[in-house]
């Protein structure tokens, strides 16, 4: 669906799921307030979302302006004149003459990513054709994104080298832009040092690709080819004659196993929660704790750090993939996470239909976290909402804390001071958010530890200069109503920005 920003888009609730919105933005710094209308609903309906941003060359305004005019060199200077102005010319002014060039390209970019792709998913017979079993299992997995249903299932401590294999059934996922994702049962093997996992006696009816090989990078940033290249490969290899025997067990397990990799930027905190934690909990939670974890790119340091979390989810000690000899043999094995978007989860995507409530509260559960809502404080009692000021250093530093804590403190606040020295202690500053009513800081990945603050409770983001509201919103804001939290947000100045120490007014 293709359209200029404007009412005509809300439309885009008839698409069918995986579906395109092709936004075109008008001139007039537009980009945000577009992306919030139409843009950042994409993602709850299953639905993909792509930004066509038109340049002064493509507005009708040229023709009406001279090109010093404020309209070009300043827009912002014009839309701080209040909305009727913004609407009066950039909304209600203008149209837009396309750059067909460019315009081409970006269709062409969506034909072959979106309607050419090979998703690599067998489609599922007709219901009333399907045997009722199988029927029983596509509920069962909560089916929601039309892949092949695995009906296979046998107790994986049966499975043996030297035995009749019981038949696999098999199924991928590569539309996502975010993760590829296969999932095997029966009688599936997996080798670390190999970086390989083995489908062994796969049926007929299940997906197998032409050359018997499939890679997966189990990371999910896909869009970001530099990102995934640091991440180690696995491959997945679907024996069948004349090729090589599979090897034959030397362990055997009677729990599924997830392969996930603890490489990427999972150094960053946000990371670690948008691109680790989250899908793992998407993927992994269903299984009560009866799960292996297998990580590529193991990092005992991230392990370590997120223990309470990984116990949480399993509880079987993480194996390395990279170091692990054996050949293990499991009834079920998943290769890669399942991500949505950004410190989210969409219920209408997920397997399982699990909700960023449903993720929070099990943050709650892993740290023994006391707080469930934000209630409202007892003034006459003494008591104090309080709010937990979250410091960076050496970049995006608020140079005047102390002024800010005590302003704070007037206003009426009892704040907590939380540097990267208190934050580095994940669950004892888990608890500290928790107990805290607002969380604040400079836009960082310090304030993903909005995860841990009770419902109702208030997120307070500063936005740096330098035109980056929609980055931050993106980052911190858009994700906090599905977590049930509010979100204030505080845009720098020029004035408030030290680069006036280091640039002349008059530099770009």
């Amino acid at each position: 669906m293709v359209g200029v920003h404007g009412a005509g888009l809300a439309n885009m609730v008839f698409l069918p799921r995986n579906a395109t919105v092709l936004q075109v933005v008008p001139w007039g710094d537009l980009s945000w307030a577009s992306f919030s209308a139409f843009g950042a609903p994409t993602a709850d309906m299953g639905l993909r979302y792509v930004k066509y941003e038109a340049t002064a060359e493509e507005t009708t305004l040229k023709y009406v302006y001279p090109r010093d005019h404020a309209v070009f060199t300043d827009v912002p200077s014009i839309n701080k004149q209040g909305y009727s102005m913004t609407w009066r010319i950039f909304l209600n002014g203008q149209n837009i003459t396309l750059d067909i060039d460019r315009f081409r390209g970006v269709l062409q970019q969506i034909y072959q990513s979106t309607i050419m792709a090979d998703p690599v998913v067998e489609a599922l017979p007709p219901p009333n054709e399907m045997p009722s079993e199988a029927v029983d299992a596509n509920k069962d997995l909560g089916n929601e994104k039309g892949l092949q249903a695995m009906n296979g299932g046998v107790d994986g401590s049966s499975i043996k080298s030297d035995v009749a294999a019981p038949r696999s059934k098999s199924s991928c996922d590569f539309r996502s832009e975010r993760m590829d994702t296969c999932a095997m049962e029966g009688d599936v093997r997996m080798h670390g040092k190999a970086a390989s996992v083995y489908v062994v006696s796969a049926s007929d009816d299940s997906y197998r690709p032409e050359s018997g090989t499939v890679t997966i990078h189990p990371y999910t940033r896909k869009w970001e080819p530099q990102t995934m290249q640091t991440v180690r490969e696995v491959t997945i290899r679907w024996s069948a004659p004349p090729g090589p025997d599979p090897p034959g067990c030397t362990v055997t397990h009677d729990v599924p196993a997830v392969i996930f990799s603890s490489g990427g930027y999972l150094a960053n905190f946000f990371h670690a929660m948008t691109d680790g934690i989250i899908p793992l909990f998407n993927t992994a939670r269903e299984y009560e704790g009866r799960v292996q974890l297998v990580a590529t790119d193991y990092d005992s340091k991230w392990l370590g750090k997120f223990k309470d979390i990984l116990a949480a989810l399993s509880i079987y000690p993480v194996i390395d993939f990279d170091a692990d000899d054996e050949v293990r043999c499991f009834p079920s094995v998943r290769v890669g996470t399942e991500s949505h978007k950004e410190l989210g989860i969409i219920p209408a995507l997920s397997r399982k239909g699990y909700t960023m409530t449903d993720f929070r509260d099990f943050l709650r559960s892993a740290y023994s976290l006391k707080r469930e809502w934000a209630t409202p404080v007892n003034i006459t009692s003494g008591d104090r909402p309080r709010l937990v000021m979250v410091s960076r250093r050496r970049s995006r530093e608020i140079a005047n804390e102390a002024e800010a804590v005590a302003t704070a403190t007037e206003v009426g606040f009892e704040v907590v001071p939380a540097g990267p020295e208190v934050v580095s202690d994940m669950a004892r500053f888990a608890e500290v958010v928790n107990s805290c009513d607002v969380i604040l800081g400079v836009h960082g990945a310090g304030l993903t530890n909005l995860v841990f603050l009770p419902r109702n409770g208030t997120v307070m983001q500063i936005v740096p200069w330098g035109d980056m509201r929609w980055a931050s919103f993106s980052a911190f804001g858009a994700p906090t109503a599905d977590m049930g939290l509010r979100y204030v947000e505080y845009e720098a100045t020029a004035e408030e920005t030290t680069l006036k120490y280091i640039y002349p007014r008059n530099h770009t």
